[in-house]
């Protein structure tokens, strides 16, 4: 949907993306992964006396990863060996 939203954009349009989740997988995990297929089109903008009444809090550069047996997936490629085609659930 946000790939979506930014397709449509005008150039020096804005996106704003929220979520009601605290999990870093679904916040700042899927804003890294829309920078990346963006290729530099899009950036991050503070947002802080832009959207009236709503707090803002800058996103974290690092999170933790765990399968449902609490194991600790410190890489994409240690995700990848661990998850392989079992596919478990991480959070």
């Amino acid at each position: 949907i946000a790939l979506r939203a930014i397709a449509l954009l005008k150039v020096g349009g804005r996106v704003s993306y929220s979520t009601c989740s605290l999990n870093p997988l679904e916040d700042e995990a899927v804003v890294s992964a829309i920078l990346e297929r963006a290729g530099g089109a899009v950036e991050i903008l503070p947002s802080q006396n832009k959207l009236n009444g709503v707090e803002t809090r800058p996103g974290m550069r690092t999170w933790k990863v765990l399968t449902d047996d609490l194991t600790h997936l410190n890489s994409y490629e240690h995700a990848t060996q661990t998850l392989g085609a079992e596919g478990k659930r991480f959070r």
